[in-house]
């Protein structure tokens, strides 16, 4: 028996078929890693173009609004005026998700952009306009920044 397994290590074949079974494993791992790498970029994208509101609608907003201000201080305004590049990310970032995960991800984008769809036509982000009440703009804003939280645990890094 152990004459038999010292022919077959000796040959020729075995080490071509050892070479190409290792081959395959690698290239197996190298894809894994290279999709992984692939989707940690599109998500770091993803996350990046939230930055900015996610700063302004932490921001403290004083009572009555400042005309000198550049930034818009409400959260619809905040919301509405990034609504094409979040569309713009949301729609690359898209492709990236497994589809295990993809119809949670589209259901959160929804909530976020578009939770009144019974409106026809639809306006994006009307329900966070908190029509000049300071109390509701407040609770607005948590709403905005909980709806965003959704949607960026979808763009955790693997």
């Amino acid at each position: 028996m152990g004459e038999f397994f010292s022919l077959i290590i000796k040959s020729p074949i075995f080490g071509i078929i050892w070479g190409l079974v290792g081959f395959l494993l690698g290239n197996r791992l190298g894809l894994g890693r290279d999709k992984r790498k692939e989707f940690n970029d599109a998500a770091q994208t993803f996350r990046d173009s939230f930055v900015n509101e996610i700063r302004l609608l932490n921001k403290r907003r004083t009572s009555t609004p400042s005309w000198t201000n550049k930034e818009p201080e409400i959260a619809y305004e905040i919301i509405k005026k990034a609504m094409s590049r979040h569309e713009e990310a949301y729609i690359s970032f898209r492709h990236h998700i497994g589809k295990f995960k993809l119809k949670g991800f589209e259901r959160a984008w929804r909530e976020y952009c578009e939770p009144n769809i019974k409106e026809v036509p639809s306006k994006p982000f009307i329900e966070y306009d908190s029509l000049g009440d300071y109390q509701k703009e407040k609770e607005m804003r948590k709403l905005v920044l909980d709806r965003i939280n959704h949607l960026l645990k979808y763009a955790q890094p693997k």
